[in-house]
């Protein structure tokens, strides 16, 4: 059976679904993201948390699934904010 995964980051949690070739949810997993820092109008939020979070909820997924059967994954992510990083992609400031 061929799967497609499709992954939302958000600022509360990282949530993926996969789904078989008539749209069925096949299997879903979700983490929380700790709460975004406030000051004002500003919201920031550690972008190597989104790293982790994404991990441990594909790693849920996967146990769910057999991983050999997706050939797509599709990505959302919360306003599609882009982190400075150094090299080996590890974020510098909040994003």
């Amino acid at each position: 059976m061929t799967l497609c995964i499709g992954i939302d980051v958000g600022t509360s949690a990282c949530r993926a679904s996969a789904i078989d070739a008539r749209t069925a949810i096949v299997a879903q997993a979700s983490n929380a993201l700790p709460a975004p820092r406030r000051n004002g109008a500003s919201v920031e939020q550690d972008a190597g948390t989104w790293w982790q979070c994404l991990q441990r909820t594909l790693d849920d997924l996967n146990r769910r699934i057999d991983p050999s059967a997706v050939p797509r994954i599709a990505v959302d992510a919360t306003s599609g904010t882009p982190p400075l990083c150094r090299r080996g992609r590890t974020p510098l400031p909040p994003a």
